[in-house]
């Protein structure tokens, strides 16, 4: 009986892929243990000594909550029992044969071991489950204290609770949320591991590192072909929840179609002003309608193309035949406008601020426009 566990040991270091290898000294050392906990559980449970059962209970989901921890899931141990099994039933079997015992005898004790094995394998499991909890519950802690607003970021209380849910604090983090259509899942296949992952009404977030922003973001939209995704640009961990409020902020501009994407996906980083300008609608409504009274009086088809051209003019400061090319018109056509313009706002279009204040107050002005006449 003393060397059932290093017979065991050896068998499953050969058959089981993750205990293979001799960088694995210390999972060996602790197979080995494991086994002649098992072993010496089963010997005294069958001398009667119930007590025992216990301790054999607690140090295999023991082993089932380091395993979830470590990242491992479980499988590499379940798989080391039943091949652990295999081989004390061997042993066990070639010495029943020698003693000479009866068929009975030998069916009811294979019997025993069989139903042995299956509890150290349901108290494996049972350690997975109470480990997944107890991680799902301090992650959940620990958004809340990455996304706390009232009483602002506590760098020590997240510290503490990414070390509790065995989570690496990077440095600088991206967030990524999902609208989602219907359902809202509680696992979502392909996501790394280390990513923060929690439900936002109809919306998923994801706090992940730039490294794994394809990955993140692909898992998202293979949940449903209606998905779209906003991704903030990167950010220290302890201003998550700015990332947070724009991202959604995007989603919320993209779905009221201020925003026109070109994918499902919307990268923050290129909304950056209209998201500015959407922290305060009220404001910026106010004071692009009072920047761009000079238009008011124009009807509301002539007036997008005057903005459109104006936008145009303001940021490139293009030639009339460059800036007619990028709108698909006569370079006539543009002078045209130019002349209009330049009637309608005067000196403004020549002073530097009050050119960034057009731009802005065309930002928040012609997404409203364009929708109002079907979308254009």
């Amino acid at each position: 009986m003393p060397t059932l566990p290093e017979h065991a040991a050896v068998r499953i270091r050969a058959e089981v892929p993750a205990f293979a290898g001799a960088g694995h000294d210390r999972l060996y050392r602790l197979l080995r243990e494991a086994i002649g906990v098992a072993v010496d559980g089963f010997l005294r449970l069958a001398a009667g000594e119930e007590d025992s059962r216990h301790r054999v209970e607690a140090y295999f989901r023991g082993l089932g909550r380091a395993e979830v921890a470590a990242g491992t899931g479980g499988q590499r141990v379940l798989a080391a029992i039943q091949v652990a099994g295999e081989s004390v039933w061997q042993t066990i079997h070639t010495m029943v044969a020698r003693e000479e015992m009866s068929g009975s005898l030998v069916a009811e004790l294979g019997m025993a071991v069989s139903r042995y094995l299956g509890h150290l394998s349901a108290e494996v499991q049972r350690g997975m489950a109470e480990q997944r909890h107890a991680m799902v519950d301090v992650r959940a802690r620990l958004v809340s204290a990455l996304m706390q607003e009232s009483t602002g970021i506590q760098p020590r209380l997240v510290s503490e609770l990414a070390s509790a849910a065995e989570w690496p604090m990077p440095d600088r983090v991206i967030v990524v949320m999902a609208q989602l259509y219907g359902f809202v899942p509680e696992r979502v296949a392909g996501l790394p591991q280390e990513a923060l992952v929690w439900a936002d009404g109809d919306r998923l977030v994801v706090i992940t590192v730039e490294e794994r922003l394809s990955e993140v973001t692909d898992a998202l939209l293979r949940l449903d072909p209606r998905v779209q995704v906003a991704q903030s640009w990167s950010v220290p961990l302890l201003h998550a929840r700015h990332a947070y409020r724009w991202a959604r902020r995007a989603l919320g501009l993209l779905r009221n179609g201020e925003v026109r994407a070109e994918s499902r996906v919307v990268p923050c980083a290129r909304y950056r002003m209209m998201l500015w300008l959407a922290a305060d609608q009220a404001l910026a409504d106010d004071i692009s309608h009072e920047l761009l009274e000079p238009l008011d009086g124009v009807k509301a088809r002539r007036r997008l193309v005057l903005a459109e051209t104006l936008q145009g003019w303001l940021e490139t400061d293009e030639s009339a035949p460059a800036l007619a090319q990028r709108l698909g018109v006569h370079a006539n056509t543009v002078r045209g406008h130019l002349r209009v313009l330049q009637d309608l706002f005067g000196e403004q279009l020549h002073e530097p601020q009050q050119r960034a204040a057009l731009i802005l107050a065309l930002e928040t002005a012609l997404p409203r426009w364009r929708t109002e006449l079907g979308g254009r």
